[in-house]
């Protein structure tokens, strides 16, 4: 049962205030994928306890158990992070909040403009890259054909990534109580009936970005702020 609880926490946005106290306070990378359909391997739990409780198990069936236990773990705990990677912009917090909207997209874009607030939709993303050890890319040769590996500096030298997401609108400047919210990044997802909003992000300036690190209550603070300001508008 506390397995099936952890993995279905961990699955979910529940778990991003942990993730964010790894990732600002410890400075120790940490990430995973909302995704509910994983919820689907919860299904073989009920079958494992029935087997463990009919005692149905004799030595040969426990060690082909730690076996094949020893090469799942090893195959899903030995991949190594490369030394970059594409990841948040400096300032960016991650949000993942879904909610319901009987607009179109057009119409969320209309009453964006009502609101004189500046948008844009989008699907490709320039991220800075993390690194932690040095920065290279692969440059091919144009005479040989050799693809080589250029290493840069890692000091005074910032590196972006250009890469494909999927769709995202970004409003700038939201309003907010008595501050400004730099970005605000959000998806708009069409489905008869279902529509919805969710928020992935916001990007603060330096100042909130310093004080969000040291409180971590200000999450639920702007969360309440974008639902009170910005996602009634767009229902």
């Amino acid at each position: 049962m506390s397995a099936a609880l952890f993995f279905a926490w961990w699955k979910s946005s529940l778990s991003q205030p942990a993730i964010n106290f790894f990732n600002y306070k410890l400075q120790f990378p940490v990430n995973r994928v909302v995704d509910y359909t994983d919820y689907m391997a919860l299904t073989v739990l009920p079958m494992v306890y029935k087997l463990r409780h009919e005692g149905c198990m004799n030595f040969v069936h426990k060690l082909a158990a730690v076996v094949v236990a020893g090469v799942s773990l090893f195959a899903f705990c030995a991949t190594t992070c490369r030394g970059y990677y594409p990841s948040r912009m400096s300032t960016e917090v991650y949000m993942y909040n879904s909610y319901k909207t009987t607009l179109t997209e057009n119409q969320v874009f209309k009453r964006l403009d009502s609101l004189k607030l500046r948008y844009k939709k989008d699907s490709v993303k320039a991220n800075e890259i993390y690194t932690y050890d040095s920065i290279f890319y692969l440059q091919k040769d144009s005479v040989t054909g050799i693809t080589n590996r250029v290493v840069l500096p890692t000091k005074n030298t910032v590196v972006y990534a250009r890469y494909k997401t999927s769709p995202f609108i970004e409003v700038y400047n939201v309003p907010a109580e008595n501050e400004m919210i730099p970005v605000v990044t959000f998806g708009y997802f069409a489905r008869k009936g279902k529509s919805r909003i969710e928020i992935s992000s916001i990007t603060l300036d330096s100042l909130q970005y310093s004080r969000y690190v040291k409180e971590p209550a200000l999450e639920r603070r702007y969360k309440k702020m974008l639902e009170n300001l910005l996602i009634k508008q767009l229902q």
